[in-house]
């Protein structure tokens, strides 16, 4: 599995002030970055990725949480080599909101 961090979720780290926050949001991307490469089956990003829960009504939304007040909206997506013709999933780091909205602004499409 691939790993993708989207235009969004960079908009949303700079609205960020906090560096400590900032710092921690770092790690966990790193983190899943490492341990994404490993995953086969999407069930197993639950076991892999610390602190992830998939997105109640959704088949490939996850939510991270970072801290108390903040998450990372994740999503696999797949996807299709143009040159060979294989395809393959990706997970994306799609948002990174205030737990109060990233149920209603992460949406899976």
């Amino acid at each position: 599995m691939k790993f993708r961090i989207i235009k969004s979720f960079a908009k949303d780290l700079k609205k960020i002030k906090d560096k400590s926050l900032l710092k921690k949001v770092k790690n966990i991307a790193l983190d899943i970055k490492e341990e994404v490469k490993n995953i086969e089956n999407e069930d197993e990003i639950t076991f892999k990725v610390a602190n992830s829960k998939k997105i109640i009504g959704s088949k490939n939304a996850f939510r991270i949480k970072v801290d108390s007040s903040y998450r990372i909206g994740a999503e696999i997506d797949n996807e299709k080599d143009e040159l060979t013709n294989e395809e393959y999933k990706v997970f994306s780091l799609k948002r990174f909101l205030h737990r109060k909205h990233i149920y209603k602004k992460f949406k899976n499409k």
